[in-house]
């Protein structure tokens, strides 16, 4: 599904109760317009596998018979909750979100870890996320998580991972590792990566790198290094 234009957009606000919480006023919009973007909203929750009332709830008032949402008294709120960090961030690449920074977001994240164990996945999925967002910003984009091939998957997982362990190392010293690491593999540079033959274009020093795989090393440590302490919690 590509990304879509619309005058309704969710406000995120946060985690609470177990849930990352977005918002979006429906005041003064045509009542077509609003029931086409819930119903947008949630066969693209169907086709994500964010099982509605499981991992994702979409309510415009509180029934009692779901959780809690921040919503207005006459209605004029469509709101959304998520489980899981990640699945804000697909959102927003798909819908276009207010108030997600960075910041925020790191701020959710230790509310979260504040009660639920944080677990390299949850991680993985966050680092893949940034890569993702910098590589379209850089005119190039990534595949999407859930359709790499399991070895692709487990090479990001590993390469995070050894990141994770040397949370005070620059980028520059943790490629070194890890090019170390792989050529006791036997891993060996070719210009297209071929995970079953042990081929990938990273196998250079870190100054022969281009700089966009530069930043994207950097980028991948920031993330491994920045949520570590939520996974040590």
């Amino acid at each position: 599904m590509a990304r879509r234009a619309s005058r309704l957009r969710f406000n995120f606000l946060g985690w609470n109760d177990g849930w990352y919480v977005l918002r979006v006023s429906t005041r003064n919009q045509p009542p077509l317009a609003v029931q086409a973007f819930q119903t947008e909203v949630l066969e693209w929750l169907i086709e994500q596998a964010i099982i509605p009332n499981e991992l994702s709830y979409l309510s415009n008032g509180n029934t009692g018979d779901g959780p809690p949402v921040p919503a207005a008294s006459d209605g004029s709120a469509l709101c959304l909750l998520l489980r899981r960090a990640p699945d804000v961030l697909r959102l927003d690449r798909q819908f276009g979100c207010r108030g997600i920074t960075p910041e925020v977001m790191f701020e959710a994240l230790q509310a979260e870890a504040s009660v639920h164990r944080f677990v390299v996945r949850d991680i993985v999925l966050i680092a893949y996320d940034a890569v993702s967002r910098f590589a379209q910003v850089q005119g190039a984009d990534l595949v999407n998580w859930d359709d790499l091939s399991d070895d692709e998957r487990e090479f990001f997982i590993q390469r995070v991972q050894e990141y994770a362990e040397h949370g005070d190392w620059p980028a520059h010293r943790l490629h070194e590792s890890w090019l170390d690491l792989r050529r006791q593999e036997g891993w060996t540079y070719a210009p297209d990566a071929a995970l079953d033959e042990k081929h990938h274009p990273w196998m250079v020093p870190f100054d022969k790198l281009p700089a966009q795989d530069q930043a994207s090393v950097r980028l991948t440590a920031g993330v491994a290094q920045s949520l570590l302490p939520l996974l040590r919690r």
